[in-house]
């Protein structure tokens, strides 16, 4: 009872949640999305990405062939996952100023930075590949595009899921977005985890895409639907 008292005399009060200062949710989210396709877009065009069970030599010469689109996808993938990492936190902080309680938003910030941590290794991955093929060497090109993949593909989508679903069950149960947009975002967090399944068996890869685009546009439709209470001046 003392040291309850204390606490109170003190004014120590249990987390209520608050208001929300940081960023406008739209920008990273955006950024991350166009960042990431800009990223798909130049390296398909280029031929640059490989699939796991592609020839080393084939991959090795295709890098070297396009070495400046593979870099330019590597940096744009690191960019994407720093804007991913700057949305997680804010969004994670502007969900809580609304439902201080729920557990998910942790959830949400370990998928959230996971996932922007794996992207950015993946572009980094890419890069290393890069230089690899201009040096020549096949199989140090084979080993850093299966890890490009692996953490970019199985590993991100995962990852990506949890903040998903971090994000759209406290929205969903608090109401605070209409309830469509709460109820795609946990469907889409359910395929992501299925998608890590995809490291078992190739006849679930289909799943990576599906759950990372779709994903990635309702980060954006998240953004600009959902409005955090704001601190005042």
């Amino acid at each position: 009872m003392t040291n309850l008292s204390l606490s109170t005399d003190r004014g120590v009060q249990p987390d209520r949640g608050g208001r929300y200062i940081g960023p406008p949710l739209l920008a990273p989210a955006l950024a991350h999305v166009v960042l990431f396709v800009t990223s798909i877009v130049v390296g398909a065009s280029a031929g640059v990405f490989g699939r796991p069970d592609t020839a080393a030599g084939v991959l090795a010469a295709n890098l070297a062939e396009h070495s400046g689109a593979a870099r330019a996808v590597a940096c744009l993938q690191v960019a994407s996952a720093v804007t991913l990492g700057v949305f997680a936190a804010a969004a994670a902080a502007a969900v809580r100023s609304r439902t201080p309680r729920i557990a998910g938003l942790d959830i949400a910030r370990f998928g959230g930075y996971g996932a922007a941590l794996l992207l950015a290794v993946s572009g980094l991955a890419t890069w290393s590949a890069t230089e690899a093929a201009v040096a020549s060497s096949p199989a140090a090109v084979k080993a850093l595009t299966l890890l490009s993949f692996a953490t970019g593909g199985p590993g991100f989508v995962a990852l990506f899921g949890l903040l998903v679903a971090g994000l759209a069950v406290p929205l969903f149960i608090g109401r605070l977005v209409p309830r469509w947009i709460g109820g795609t975002g946990i469907a889409l967090a359910v395929v992501a985890e299925l998608a890590l399944l995809s490291l078992a068996t190739d006849a679930l890869q289909p799943l990576l895409p599906v759950a990372r685009f779709p994903g990635a546009a309702w980060l954006v439709v998240v953004a600009a639907v959902f409005a955090p209470r704001r601190a005042r001046p």
